[in-house]
């Protein structure tokens, strides 16, 4: 037994360490000793989605490191200047993975891409004839209208914004059309 706590025979749990045993240099890391006999370990991540089914990852890593990561301060943004390559496309996977559990968790089958006859327009812009669209269609069709919207730069002309939404289930086009086709127009009287 160790700390009170019961462990099989055969497991192994290092001893903890007093603050008197730290070796020296190391008083600025309280958890200086490691998990577990080696450091490489497999990390399997399992993620559930309310629609149904989960995605798994299996990654390999340190378990020092790991230890060192839940004292680091978090929530402290680089300055945008210090940001190097790796930030970027780091926030970029993070990003892609983000919007992906999106799309699972609302069980998305059917992808959506609605655009506008301007020669420019901002995402902004988009944003707003979005949320006005979104409530028009609720309104005519008395359903939940579970979506994941993302703005694009249209692949010819990269001042025109395009969206990109994956719904759930069916949706009637010649209905989302006219609304979005409406919402377009009240978009254009108001001067947006």
């Amino acid at each position: 037994m160790s700390d009170g706590i019961p462990f099989p025979a055969g497991s192994y749990r290092p001893r903890r360490l007093a603050v008197s045993e730290w070796p020296p240099g190391e008083w600025d890391r309280p958890q200086n000793h490691p998990l577990y006999e080696a450091r490489e370990h497999f990390l399997a991540t399992v993620y559930g989605f309310d629609a149904g089914g989960f995605e798994a990852t299996i990654r390999r890593v340190d378990a020092q490191t790991l230890l060192d990561a839940q004292l680091r301060p978090r929530g402290r943004r680089k300055p945008v200047e210090k940001r190097d390559e790796r930030d970027i496309l780091r926030a970029v996977a993070r990003a892609k993975k983000t919007i992906r559990h999106a799309v699972k968790t609302i069980g998305a089958s059917h992808l959506l891409t609605l655009t506008t006859r301007e020669h420019e327009n901002t995402p902004e812009s988009l944003a707003v004839r979005w949320k006005r669209f979104v409530r028009a269609y609720r309104a005519v069709s008395k359903d939940r209208f579970p979506n994941v919207a993302v703005p694009e730069r249209h692949p010819l002309n990269p001042k025109h914004w395009q969206l990109h939404v994956a719904v759930c289930g069916f949706v009637e086009v010649r209905i989302a059309r006219r609304l979005w086709w409406a919402c377009m127009a009240t978009a254009c009287l108001k001067g947006r």
